[in-house]
C-alpha cells in the first residue's frame, strides 16, 4: 500500500505526464498528443520498465 499520501490524488501522475510531455517536445520538437502518450504508456516494454522500477526502489526501502 502506498504511504505518500496526497491532498491531491492525482498529482504525482499529472506530474509524470507533464514529465513526458516536455521530454518528447525536447527529443522530437513537437508535441505528443493525448493518444500518442496513451498508446506509449500502454506498450509492454514501458509496462515492465515501470513495474520494475517500481519494485526496486520498494526493495531499496526495506530495511
Amino acid at each position: 500500500m502506498p504511504t505518500d499520501v496526497s491532498p491531491h490524488p492525482g498529482a504525482p501522475i499529472q506530474t509524470a505526464i507533464d514529465r513526458v510531455r516536455h521530454f518528447v517536445v525536447q527529443v522530437t520538437g513537437e508535441p505528443a498528443s493525448d493518444a500518442e502518450i496513451a498508446d506509449a504508456l500502454g506498450r509492454y516494454f514501458v509496462l515492465k520498465e515501470i513495474a520494475d522500477h517500481i519494485l526496486m526502489a520498494r526493495s531499496a526501502k526495506e530495511p
